[in-house]
């Protein structure tokens, strides 16, 4: 028997015994403001739209906590929410889609971490999964218009 609040665990193929590790906080669905900016668990989400450059693959570079997407392949309103049972998305570049789970074991992101995993879902699913990857139908491509840059800024 383990003293009290001390367990096992398994991440990333590494066995650890310590403190329980606290579960990250769930993020409740809330609307995301386009253009604006919206705070949430201590994150801050900075939305703006702007004509698409000619040179975008040059100078819109997707990064870890800022990503540019097609204005106009977003339906309905956008907002912010942690992971539910059976979500799925298909990540940029991949062929059909995939589980969240699945995608969180194979990018090996801990399960105490992942209903702290902000979402950013349109009425057609995820868009983004903030830190990892956009949904390949929301990518910047040839004709793109106008782009949505967003941006998450995470507690520090």
């Amino acid at each position: 028997a383990l003293p009290e609040g001390y367990l096992f665990r398994r991440e990333q193929g590494s066995l650890y015994l310590g403190p329980s590790a606290p579960s990250e906080p769930p993020f409740p669905e809330t609307p995301l403001a386009w253009p604006g900016t919206t705070e949430v668990n201590g994150w801050r989400f900075h939305l703006r739209l702007f004509p698409c450059p000619e040179n975008w693959r040059e100078r819109l570079p997707q990064g870890r906590w800022r990503v540019w997407l097609d204005a106009e392949r977003i339906a309905g309103r956008l907002s912010l929410r942690s992971r539910r049972p059976g979500d799925r998305f298909q990540p940029l570049g991949f062929i059909g889609s995939k589980s969240l789970q699945d995608f969180f074991v194979d990018r090996k992101v801990p399960r105490s971490r992942r209903d702290g995993v902000p979402l950013v879902v349109d009425g057609g699913g995820i868009l983004w999964v903030v830190g990892y990857a956009i949904a390949h139908r929301a990518r910047l491509r040839e004709g793109t218009q106008q782009v949505l840059e967003m941006e998450a800024v995470p507690p520090s």
